[in-house]
């Protein structure tokens, strides 16, 4: 939060760029389909929202939407023109000076063991 649309637009991106971008909640059955025994799942989360980790997430997210290869990758696959890439780098640097800022993410993980 906020949300913006180039930030909307900038997940559709990085989604694109993962070949299952929600593929974590299908890790535990995945392994016992794989043949594990005993598999444990869990989560763990990540959070931004103190003015200095808001910053730095604004900023890594810019820089990563004005890096070359990304836009090269971007432009060839029809994910986004190079344009649009800088409006999204602009649109987390906004982001990341706004008051109201803040970001969650979760990661699953899973280990799985064999007899």
């Amino acid at each position: 939060a906020p949300s913006w649309p180039a930030l909307e637009r900038s997940a559709e991106i990085q989604r694109g760029t993962r070949q299952n971008a929600f593929i974590g909640k299908s890790l535990r059955g995945l392994l016992h389909e794989a043949g594990f025994v005993r598999v444990a799942a869990s989560v763990a989360a990540q959070w931004q929202g103190d003015e200095a980790s808001v910053r730095l997430t604004g900023e890594w997210n810019a820089r990563y939407f004005e890096s070359e290869p990304f836009i090269a990758q971007a432009e060839a696959r029809g994910w986004a023109a190079r344009a649009e890439m800088r409006e999204i780098a602009a649109a987390w640097r906004s982001w990341s000076a706004d008051p109201g800022a803040f970001s969650a993410a979760f990661w699953c993980q899973a280990l799985g063991w064999r007899e």
